[in-house]
């Protein structure tokens, strides 16, 4: 945004009038900037997870690709615009975090976010092979099944935010110097 100087006679009361006027009008643009700039966060979040999910090679279904979408409403929290990338598969937590005795020995190694704590190698279904291997049998159809011992942690939504946060400046200098 262009800079924006708002002069004043405080002895005139007009003059007082027209710079809250102006001061109203500048705030007015100022908040279509940080939602527009709050947008635009989004849309490059969104676009680094799927790069990242995609990266990881951990699509067997295409199921957790399709889940990921940005939830934009145009809402405001605590009075500031917020948009969400979401991820709302089943299972795009046991992607993010890791799995079992796989998981526990290649960890998500960023911090988990406020609320969230994660096991490994825990859970009534997990139990030991005749030939020495732990883990469990799961489905992706119903109809087949499959032996796993888990998966390594593949935090595609954190690498994504940090990928953002190497963002943020350039996107802002765009949309508040346009």
């Amino acid at each position: 945004m262009k800079k924006t100087v708002i002069e004043i006679d405080l002895m005139n009361k007009n003059s007082v009038k027209n710079a809250l006027k102006e001061l109203r009008a500048y705030k007015h643009r100022f908040d279509q900037r940080v939602k527009i700039f709050v947008e635009r966060l989004g849309i490059e979040g969104l676009r680094e997870v799927k790069t990242h999910i995609t990266a990881y090679d951990a699509i067997d279904t295409q199921e957790l690709l399709n889940s990921i979408w940005l939830n934009d409403g145009g809402r405001r929290r605590n009075g500031w615009h917020c948009v969400y990338v979401i991820a709302d598969s089943p299972h795009a937590c046991f992607v993010e975090f890791g799995t079992g005795i796989v998981g526990k020995a290649m960890p998500y190694n960023f911090d988990f976010p406020k609320g969230v704590s994660w096991n490994y190698d825990v859970g009534k279904s997990i139990f030991t092979t005749k030939d020495g291997r732990r883990g469990w049998i799961y489905t992706k159809d119903g109809e087949h099944f499959y032996f796993t011992s888990g998966q390594e942690s593949r935090p595609f939504m954190a690498q994504s935010m940090v990928a953002l946060m190497d963002k943020v400046d350039a996107i802002a200098e765009e949309v508040f110097n346009e």
